[in-house]
């Protein structure tokens, strides 16, 4: 039989509730956040937000040529996640769900291949990061492939050997922690923070500081925001220098930049190469000006001087 009229309107509630974390965006935006990913305090901004629209170019945008390296990440990243006792219980519990299941196998086996496929094939540096629904999918194999191995334990070798299987089992998360121990232990790793201390050290007072990293970017969005350092300094991410939501969230908080640019009427799209350069030559006179990132086409234009961290613009 089809599903009924309340289970249908319970299915729809389960829905609209799981979505409804998603009300957290504007209200969170219409606080004026110094960090207003997207600022979607409007239906287009919203939607332009949770629809992923900033990263779309990058879905299965991974060159052909690159596939087998891909590839081969995949695969030692589930030998890694899980080790090969991991493996090989997944493996025995599809083999398992194959004999017992059809529909679980070809259910969970669709979700797994789907989030693989769409990792796999998104092209940027941290595309694992979305391997993380197949790994859940990964471990529900897991905890099948261990019921059957007890179960086929306590039939052949009896309820003995069933119990040490058993221990076997409740220690593998144990056994995974010491195996991945050395590999997620970050604790030590203070590299963004002694950036972000150090770049903002080595800006003069007052000046414009011009990113163009997520890396460096974040770093210094966290010194000033979350550690206070150089809060007179101007960061502007040049990647995000397009989007308006950006420019009208980032300018207010320096009104005098703001007023000289209004004044200048800078030419060109707000946020192009033409205004940006046109946004330098208004401050490269008034305030100092720096590169986090070694850009080629500014150091065509400028002339670049290493300072600390940075590197400081000079008209040519």
């Amino acid at each position: 039989r089809g599903p009924t009229l309340r289970e249908e309107a319970r299915a729809a509630m389960g829905l609209a509730i799981g979505l409804s974390v998603y009300l957290l965006l504007p209200l969170a935006a219409r606080a004026r956040p110094y960090v207003n990913w997207g600022d979607p305090i409007t239906w287009e901004r919203f939607w332009w937000l949770v629809s992923g629209a900033l990263y779309r170019h990058y879905v299965f945008a991974l060159p052909l040529g690159q596939l087998p390296l891909r590839l081969a990440s995949w695969a030692g990243d589930l030998a890694r996640q899980f080790g090969p006792w991991g493996v090989a219980l997944a493996l025995m519990g599809l083999w398992e769900l194959a004999a017992r299941s059809r529909r679980l196998l070809i259910l969970t086996s669709g979700i797994f291949l789907f989030y693989s496929v769409y990792a796999i094939g998104y092209n940027t540096a941290d595309s694992f990061v979305y391997l993380i629904p197949s790994h859940l999918i990964w471990a529900a194999w897991i905890a099948v492939g261990g019921g059957y191995l007890l179960s086929w334990t306590q039939e052949a070798r009896g309820r003995g050997w069933a119990r040490l299987v058993l221990v076997g089992l409740g220690l593998l998360p144990l056994l995974s922690l010491l195996w991945n121990w050395g590999v997620m232990d970050i604790s030590g790793d203070g590299a963004a923070a002694a950036y972000g201390r150090e770049a903002l050290a080595s800006a003069a007072q007052g000046a414009i500081l011009i990113s163009a990293s997520d890396d460096h970017t974040f770093a210094l969005w966290y010194a000033q925001q979350a550690e206070g350092r150089q809060p007179d300094v101007l960061v502007i991410d040049r990647d995000l220098l397009p989007y308006a939501w950006y420019r009208d969230n980032l300018f207010p908080r320096y009104p005098q930049v703001q007023r000289e640019m209004e004044a200048a009427r800078l030419p060109g799209r707000a946020g192009d190469a033409d205004w940006l350069n046109a946004l330098i030559e208004l401050n490269l006179g008034r305030r100092a000006v720096y590169l986090a990132d070694a850009d080629e086409r500014m150091l065509e234009r400028y002339r670049a001087q290493p300072e600390g961290r940075l590197y400081r613009l000079w008209p040519r």
